[in-house]
C-alpha cells in the first residue's frame, strides 16, 4: 500500500487480516515484494498471475481482500449511482443450481457464472478440444445467469 510518495508499507493479506511485512520506500517494499514472490514460488508452488489475469474465488475472499484494501460501497452499472456498503453486499443470484465466483481487478470486481456440481457428466481432460462438451458447457452457465462487473468505492477513494 502506497501512503504517499515518500513512505511505502508492503503488507500481506491472507483471507480477512493483513500483516505488515514492511515499510520503506516505493523501490524497496517493490524489491521485497518481487524477493518474497520469488521464495513463495520456490518454497510454496506459489503462482503469480500476470496483470491481465483475473484470479476467481468465493465471495467471502473476495470482499474480505476488498474491505482490507480499503473499499466500502458496491456500485452496480445497472443501478448506478445507487450503492450497497460492501459488508452486506450479497453478489449475484444464480439461477437453476449453477454458483458464482468473483475476481477483484484494481476497482472492479468480476463476477462470473459457474456451473451446477455433476450438471455436465463426463469431462473431457481439456473442454477447449471437444467442442461439443464446450457449446453445451456454455449453455449451460447461461441458464445460471450472465457475468457481471461491479465498481469498488470507499472514503478513500
Amino acid at each position: 500500500m502506497v501512503d504517499d510518495s515518500r513512505v511505502t508499507k508492503l503488507s500481506q493479506f491472507t483471507f480477512d487480516s493483513e500483516k505488515a511485512i514492511g515499510t520503506g520506500t516505493e523501490f524497496e517494499m517493490r524489491t521485497q515484494a518481487d524477493a518474497l514472490a520469488q521464495e513463495w514460488s520456490e518454497k510454496d508452488g506459489f503462482k503469480a498471475h500476470p496483470d491481465d489475469h483475473l484470479v476467481f474465488e468465493p465471495l467471502k475472499n473476495i470482499i474480505a481482500l476488498a474491505a482490507i484494501m480499503g473499499f466500502a460501497f458496491v456500485y452496480s452499472k445497472k443501478n448506478f449511482p445507487a450503492t450497497v456498503p460492501l459488508s452486506k453486499w450479497p453478489g449475484m443470484a444464480p439461477k437453476n443450481g449453477g454458483g458464482y465466483e468473483y475476481a477483484l481487478d484494481l476497482m472492479r470486481i468480476h463476477a462470473r457464472p459457474t456451473p451446477p456440481p455433476h450438471s455436465l457428466g463426463a469431462q473431457p481432460e481439456d473442454p477447449k478440444d471437444d467442442p461439443a462438451f464446450f457449446a453445451k458447457y456454455v449453455a449451460l452457465l447461461k441458464t445460471v445467469g450472465e457475468s457481471d462487473e461491479f465498481i469498488l468505492g470507499g472514503d478513500r477513494f
